[in-house]
């Protein structure tokens, strides 16, 4: 899509207030985006299944532990890079090029400053998280979150469309590129780590570009704020993701800092593992949950008929697979990785069954969000987080990796309750 003239107004496919699309049409490109989505997360979960296996066996378990510090801090730093803006920009009922040009302009500066943020203080990081080697990670893997700023512009307007098909061709051509191409053959040239740092770096690069040649807003400079409407909206996205990354993430903390990083591999790869296909079924459904919700946000009838059905098809879909991955633990760990991951295998049932409570409940979010009222789901978020938070390092402190991921699980009883 070529760039719009400055100023033009982008309207929606409907506008609630006065122009509301047939429910035919709306559903149409609905249950569309949702098929691309499956599709797309489908073949993404099977190449991070097989590749994921491929390297877990190469490097083992440390360099995981050292990619999941990393991680966690630039998924934590992610949130405000955003801003909540992508967001809001698929939230907002009319969208014009200056709101566009704003929000990219905005996003990519803090992405570039928040990286360099994390570089300074990547020592301090590292030591946090109980393993000081790790500093050079996760200076390196600071770049991640500038590039990937530079593409969330794209990426938000592509899903407000309901374009799903492009998004998930992206990251699945990405995804080789940067894990096929680039991680495996490094990983067998003995690179450790930084087979990992190489490919995640690659991912981010490659699915920036290919979001962009397909969604080609304007790039003039911009240096207004965006419109204070938006940036309501996206402060209460913000706080309601921090709370979901520290529901995701502190007991990835108190792990690394009370037990160290071959510990935080262990644990790491089974959150993975049990994680996978519930970030395929759930990714694609939020995605089309929160586009449509958007577009309902004045029907509240239809709003509580597209929660209803989100969450019986999670408890038909998902149940099944969970209570295996519980009941036969060593056969998915062993089976998968190795011997080396043995001790893991005890992590797999408390986690397979904490997944599964939290896939039924991930699909309510994007339904509140929305429809305007991301409130309803951000408090009861950080009340939780902060009640998990306390329970993770008082148990990684004085107990075992295996009590940690049974707190886990009632924590997530908790939340969900």
């Amino acid at each position: 899509m070529q760039p719009t003239d400055p100023d033009k107004i982008r309207p929606d496919s409907t506008s609630p207030a006065e122009d509301p699309v047939p429910k035919s049409g709306l559903a149409a490109s609905a249950v569309s985006g949702l098929r691309w989505n499956y599709l797309g997360n489908i073949i993404t979960a099977i190449c991070q299944l097989t590749i994921g296996a491929i390297l877990a066996r190469i490097l083992g378990p440390k360099p995981f532990g050292q990619i999941t510090i990393a991680a966690t801090i630039y998924g934590l730093a992610n949130l405000f890079t955003d801003g909540g803006f992508s967001s809001a920009l698929i939230q907002k009922a009319e969208l014009n090029e200056l709101e566009v040009r704003s929000t990219f302009w905005f996003q990519s500066g803090i992405g570039f400053g928040v990286a360099g943020l994390i570089v300074l203080a990547a020592p301090l990081l590292a030591r946090v998280f109980g393993d000081t080697s790790a500093t050079s990670v996760v200076r390196v893997m600071s770049l991640i979150i500038a590039v990937q700023g530079l593409g969330l512009t794209s990426s938000a307007l592509l899903r407000r469309e309901l374009r799903f098909k492009v998004i998930q061709r992206s990251t699945i051509l990405s995804y080789i590129i940067g894990y096929l191409l680039v991680g495996i053959p490094l990983a067998y040239l003995g690179a450790g780590v930084w087979a990992l740092v190489a490919a995640y770096l690659t991912q981010a690069a490659s699915t920036t570009i290919l979001l962009y040649a397909t969604e080609r807003h304007s790039l003039k400079p911009s240096w207004k704020m965006p419109p204070r409407s938006m940036s309501v909206f996206g402060s209460q996205i913000i706080i309601g993701n921090v709370a979901n990354w520290a529901h995701s993430n502190l007991d990835n903390l108190a792990v690394g800092h009370n037990l160290g990083s071959n510990a935080l591999g262990l644990y790491g790869r089974v959150c993975s593992f049990a994680f996978a296909p519930c970030n395929s079924f759930v990714g694609g459904l939020q995605a089309v949950l929160f586009s449509s919700a958007a577009k309902l946000q004045k029907r509240k009838e239809a709003l509580a008929e597209l929660a209803l059905v989100a969450i019986a098809l999670t408890l038909a879909i998902m149940g099944p697979a969970f209570m295996t991955f519980a009941a036969i633990p060593g056969v998915v760990i062993i089976g998968l990785y190795g011997m080396k991951w043995v001790h893991a295998v005890p992590l797999m049932t408390p986690m397979a069954i904490a997944v599964l409570i939290n896939t039924c409940m991930a699909v309510l979010g994007p339904v509140l969000n929305g429809s305007g009222k991301p409130g309803r789901e951000t408090w009861p978020q950080v009340f939780t987080a902060g009640l998990a938070g306390a329970a993770y390092f008082a148990v990684a402190r004085h107990y075992s990796l295996v009590a940690l991921t049974w707190t886990v699980c009632g924590m997530y009883v908790i939340r969900f309750l």
